[in-house]
């Protein structure tokens, strides 16, 4: 269970063992299935989330998980790379979508020379 959290991990332990799949979500054929998107509309619908949002782009679609979970963690200082390789980006041009959202790591890295320098 490779980068799951701690938080995450237990509930996917208690889960019932069953066939090896590689979606968390399968058809019975063991296929993707699109039962978790149908889960997701509707609490989406239920919660009311996209009431009076007319335009798509701003809809919350199970998509949004992802982008949400992408730019939390640019915003806590994540390095892109490390957000690169959890979401599986085939290239960093990818992830930079988020580097607005990075703290200036320019300036923090500029000030820890001073601290590298003295230990010199």
């Amino acid at each position: 269970m490779a980068n799951i959290n701690s938080a995450v991990k237990p509930i996917f332990q208690e889960m019932p063992d069953g066939p090896p799949s590689s979606w968390l979500f399968p058809s019975t054929r063991g296929s993707r299935s699109a039962q978790a998107s149908m889960s997701f509309r509707r609490a989406v619908a239920e919660l009311g989330f996209n009431d009076g949002v007319g335009d798509e782009r701003h809809k919350v679609v199970f998509h949004t998980l992802r982008h949400t979970y992408a730019s939390w963690l640019a915003i806590d200082g994540v390095p892109l790379y490390t957000i690169s390789k959890l979401m599986g980006h085939t290239t960093i041009t990818m992830t930079q979508r988020y580097a607005h959202l990075c703290p200036d790591s320019n300036r923090e890295a500029a000030e820890k020379i001073t601290a590298i320098s003295q230990r010199i």
